[in-house]
């Protein structure tokens, strides 16, 4: 049987993203133009490659790896099915967030300042570790949050603030997210 995820999980997990997507709401026509000028000018091939060459590297540690993921993760995951998942993971949470941690943070602060920054590393991880504290995997999937904020705030940065770069990069990171999830726990 074939489950669309439109249950009370669903529901749940759409819901956490709704202040973000207000602000997608708002961020996205603004910047649009910028956005799509990523995947045109010749002068942001060189941030690609290195987005790229980040989810290759990321896929094959991976799939390659033995990590284990929390068990009730997995089970909201099965509960919701596999297009429910890749909608939210895959595209709803990195527009939306990246549109919330980056944009609307580096955008109300001095760039120059270490406030955005903090803000937003800080900001980013205790959205994505509240269903970790108390868990025996707790430090090890902090250093893992804080290298991947780092690096989305590096690439937002080094773009000259284009959204499209962490956008892109927080998409491929859920997506090898996703397909180990439904690879090695067969969802």
């Amino acid at each position: 049987m074939l489950n669309l995820g439109l249950g009370s999980e669903f529901w749940g997990l759409l819901f956490f993203q709704v202040p973000f997507l207000i602000c997608a709401a708002w961020v996205l026509p603004r910047e649009w133009k910028r956005i799509k000028a990523a995947f045109t000018e010749i002068v942001y091939h060189q941030i690609w490659l290195v987005v790229l060459l980040n989810f290759a590297f990321v896929l094959l540690l991976g799939l390659l790896g033995s990590g284990k993921l929390i068990f009730e993760q997995v089970k909201t995951f099965r509960k919701i099915g596999p297009l429910a998942t890749f909608f939210l993971t895959c595209l709803i949470a990195p527009i939306a967030e990246e549109c919330f941690f980056r944009y609307l943070i580096f955008d109300n602060f001095a760039k120059n300042s270490f406030l955005p920054y903090l803000f937003s590393f800080f900001g980013f991880i205790f959205v994505h570790m509240g269903w970790l504290i108390g868990t025996a995997n707790f430090w090890f999937h902090l250093l893992g949050y804080g290298l991947f904020t780092f690096y989305l705030i590096y690439l937002y940065r080094q773009s000259g603030w284009n959204l499209a770069f962490p956008i892109v990069a927080h998409f491929l990171n859920n997506l090898i997210f996703f397909i180990i999830i439904f690879a090695k726990y067969k969802i």
